[in-house]
């Protein structure tokens, strides 16, 4: 899908993949879902240059543990790196043994809960966030709406 802006000029929208771990993942899914997020956010209105990385769980936890003082794997970071008027730039790690581990306890399949972190790291860069109960109800049924399936 092409978005324009405000101008009517296109705005191209680049990912950039890196696996450094192997994981399995489908790329047409990730980049229609990072259409869905685009038009049910105000990122509609930038050109977004994402570059997501896929690593193992010790590169994630180093990772944690530096920006956010948490010692622990996690399943996704996602970093905006610079945001201008025109321009968003963000990173997203992802890990797939965690979010493996996640899914297996949470008994869903792999792809739906890589989706709905993948989906969650987009929010994230989109300005979304969940610091309160009331901001944590609306970005789930933003997630939801996204990905056209409850939980």
């Amino acid at each position: 899908m092409v978005f324009f802006d405000v101008l009517g000029l296109a705005l191209l929208n680049m990912t950039e993949i890196t696996n450094t771990c192997g994981a399995w993942y489908r790329r047409k899914r990730l980049d229609y879902l990072l259409d869905r997020v685009i038009e049910h956010t105000e990122l509609k209105t930038y050109q977004v240059l994402l570059s997501v990385v896929f690593v193992k769980p010790q590169a994630i936890r180093k990772m944690n543990a530096h920006f956010r003082k948490k010692d622990t794997s996690t399943n996704i970071l996602t970093f905006v790196l610079e945001k201008t008027a025109r321009c968003v730039q963000a990173e997203i790690v992802l890990c797939p043994d965690v979010i493996r581990k996640e899914s297996h306890s949470l008994r869903i399949p792999y792809t739906w809960h890589l989706e709905r972190l993948w989906v969650h790291g987009l929010l994230h860069t989109a300005g979304v966030h969940h610091d309160t109960e009331r901001s944590a109800q609306v970005m789930e049924r933003l997630e939801q709406k996204i990905l056209q399936r409850k939980w």
